[in-house]
């Protein structure tokens, strides 16, 4: 949400108990994901953010994804950059940021809030005025 972050909360007896709370995780139009026991999602400040869900604490922070999605892909991440609509891949670490490649295949217009899309091989991805779908088969 807008200048909320994220929390994680325990409920017992119907009372909720704040385990943690931070500023970085601020989705607002995508769903992060977790996967090898790691939250990655857009946050604070238009960055990619790799945090621990246990804990809260952020393990890095990249700046440079505007409002983007990501999905996890065989061991990847695939996101859209909300501000330019460029395709990134990222190695899955949580120890560092790791850009594997970087594509620009919508050139019209430059924001792109919606999660890239995979299925049977083929990444759709689009902005305000284009869709593209690439086949991904090698």
């Amino acid at each position: 949400g807008y200048n909320h972050g994220a929390a994680v909360f325990k409920i017992d007896d119907n009372k909720p108990e704040k385990i943690w709370e931070n500023e970085e995780m601020q989705s607002q139009f995508n769903t992060p994901v977790m996967i090898e026991g790691v939250i990655f999602g857009i946050g604070k400040k238009n960055s990619m953010v790799c945090m621990d869900p246990l804990t809260g604490k952020v393990f890095w922070l990249q700046e440079g994804f505007g409002k983007g999605g990501l999905i996890a892909v065989d061991g990847g991440l695939i996101a859209v950059d909300g501000n330019t609509s460029e395709i990134v891949m990222v190695n899955i670490n949580k120890d560092k940021y790791e850009e594997l490649g970087r594509i620009k295949p919508l050139s019209k217009d430059k924001m792109a809030w919606t999660p890239p899309v995979l299925s049977e091989k083929k990444l759709v991805v689009r902005n305000r005025s284009e869709i593209v779908c690439l086949d991904l088969t090698p």
